[in-house]
């Protein structure tokens, strides 16, 4: 596999270097839905996703095990990400100071409500992913947000 026009990303912990996790360029133009657009496709539902119903600390558990062997779960970065935003409101959240209503779309808020970004969409649990070795780490790395939110 020819790796010149691709991104190199290396996940360091401590002192240890792991395989590395290689983003290849996306060659595809992208295809734009407008708001208005998928607020008619949709019949003014917002759009879903679907979380495990395991805790941030097992989740923590599960998205380093994945790290360390390059391995990408959408089910365990999707359920990190919601834990690291409920966790940390006052990075994620603002109180609403009118009403949000964008023209022909469903109410996103009213003035004084507290929004997220998951407020934006309808976000599901699923059953609980069983792991034989889910630890339970004491401190969870906000910066692996940053990683997995990009």
């Amino acid at each position: 596999m020819d790796d010149s026009n691709s991104m190199r990303l290396f996940i360091a912990r401590d002192d240890k270097i792991h395989k590395p996790i290689v983003l290849t360029d996306i060659k595809e133009e992208a295809q734009y839905t407008y708001p208005s657009d998928f607020w008619k496709s949709s019949n003014n539902k917002p759009p879903s996703i679907s979380i495990m119903n395991n805790t941030a600390n097992q989740i923590y558990s599960l998205l380093m095990e994945d790290l360390a062997v390059s391995q990408w779960r959408d089910n365990v970065i999707s359920t990190f990400i919601h834990h690291a935003v409920l966790e940390n409101k006052e990075l994620f959240e603002i109180t609403l100071t009118e009403d949000w209503t964008p023209k022909g779309e469903p109410a996103i808020g009213k003035k004084d409500d507290k929004i997220n970004p998951f407020s934006l969409i309808t976000v599901t649990k699923d059953s609980v992913l069983i792991h034989p070795k889910l630890s339970s780490p004491t401190q969870r790395n906000l910066g692996y947000l940053c990683y997995c939110a990009y």
